[in-house]
């Protein structure tokens, strides 16, 4: 069969010899479908038996193996193997005496892949399948709330909340449970907290933690932001972590947070802001830009400005009869080895990949993401890792009693 493997190339004939096998054994033993396990066990076990200081040693022998050292003899085993040698090398412009087999393979593995014109490049980009069913109890799990990118915001939330006795506490958007089952345990006894949210495989989730951590003072619902299942001035205190960014719609979201909270009550929210991961948009604006991407370039900018800055936030807020009383900003970052691990985050599939595969056609996806992989990588290498800068916010309101529609009315801002 054309391009099949016959498992006796020279690097493998150099390991069948020292290890006392052949060729055949081995792929019997592939066909077989042993795991890379079992295939390293048999290796060790079949044949002429080494001691670990004969492996050290013909590991350093494969890394020499050259024409100028071939302790076998299978490079100069015919003049048309040294010839066919000779010319691989000269290709790079290499001393085939000197150069390892080695080290001239992965050079051809290298400037194949450079070489290829992009839509011929084979498949880099295999997270761009990644489907997540969020009803499913193995998802739901995995994502559980104490995910790094939430805690960051919910340590911030729980910072500065006002805290005290006697309160009935509304987290809206709580998800599996954080922080709402985190506060209850805070508030104590005295208090109740309400979780609300339209997900109902993650407040399954959130009961179960309930039942196990013998939290009594929480009670989880299922309804929707925009129109909550629950009494006008009802709560003392509402807060939302990371919410303002994923309601559906956040006015009506926020008028709702108005209708049900006591005159008196308080309203605290974390977000992310404008200037969230710069870092990556800065690297994917200029893959469009260098592949004439001028729909994707619109819709990438389209998401870039859809997240809020504190004078965005103190707006929406006023337009929903509430008032900004105080605001805390701060920077985190999240840091990455490069491009790849990126990409392949389980929670950044999660959480962002839908939204980035939807700023370019489908049938431009695999080219774009595999040009941004890689600008993403050399982002990485000349600046020693992929760190992405995350702004975030603590917002905490009231309600105005006088309804001004003038956004600046009573906020102070902090540092």
């Amino acid at each position: 069969m054309a391009g099949e493997y016959v498992f006796d190339s020279m690097l493998d004939r150099f390991l069948f010899d020292f290890k006392g096998i052949t060729g055949d054994q081995f792929k019997a033993k592939v066909a077989a479908g042993g795991s890379d396990e079992e295939m390293l066990r048999w290796l060790w076990e079949t044949g002429l038996p080494r001691t670990e200081e004969e492996i050290l040693a013909w590991g350093a022998d494969v890394l020499r193996y050259s024409l100028a050292y071939d302790p076998t003899g299978m490079l100069h085993a015919t003049p048309e193997r040294v010839a066919y040698l000779t010319a691989q090398c000269g290709k790079y412009g290499l001393d085939p005496m000197c150069t390892p087999v080695l080290e001239r393979l992965e050079l051809d593995d290298q400037r194949s892949f450079e070489k290829s014109a992009p839509g011929e490049q084979p498949s880099r980009s295999d997270y761009l399948s990644f489907q997540a069913d969020l009803n499913s109890s193995e998802v739901v799990a995995a994502c559980d709330e104490l995910s790094l990118w939430s805690a960051a915001f919910g340590l911030m939330l729980l910072e500065q909340v006002p805290l005290g006795r006697n309160l009935k506490v509304l987290d809206v958007g709580c998800g599996a449970g954080f922080p709402a089952l985190e506060l209850a345990q805070r508030l104590g006894q005295t208090s109740t907290v309400v979780g609300l949210d339209p997900w109902e495989a993650a407040l399954e989730r959130a009961r179960f933690k309930a039942r196990v951590w013998s939290v009594k003072n929480v009670e989880l619902v299922h309804g929707d932001a925009a129109s909550m299942p629950f009494a006008s001035a009802h709560f003392d205190l509402v807060v939302s972590n990371l919410g303002l960014n994923n309601f559906r719609d956040p006015e009506a979201a926020l008028a709702e947070c108005r209708r049900v909270m006591k005159p008196s009550a308080k309203l605290a929210l974390t977000t992310n802001l404008q200037g969230h991961m710069a870092e990556f948009y800065g690297v994917f604006e200029s893959t469009l830009r260098s592949l004439d991407q001028t729909a994707a370039l619109d819709s990438l900018r389209q998401h870039i400005g859809h997240r809020a800055t504190v004078r965005d936030i103190g707006a929406l807020l006023a337009r929903n009869g509430l008032r900004v009383t105080r605001v805390r900003e701060a920077t985190s970052v999240m840091r990455f080895s490069d491009g790849n691990a990126l990409l392949r985050h389980y929670f950044i599939k999660l959480g962002f990949l839908d939204a980035w595969r939807a700023v370019v056609a489908p049938a431009d996806r695999e080219r774009v993401f595999s040009l941004l992989e890689a600008g993403l990588n050399d982002w990485a290498q000349s600046h020693g890792n992929l760190t992405l800068t995350i702004p975030m916010a603590y917002v905490e309101g009231e309600v105005d009693l006088n309804d001004r529609a003038s956004m600046g009315a009573g906020m102070n801002l902090e540092p």
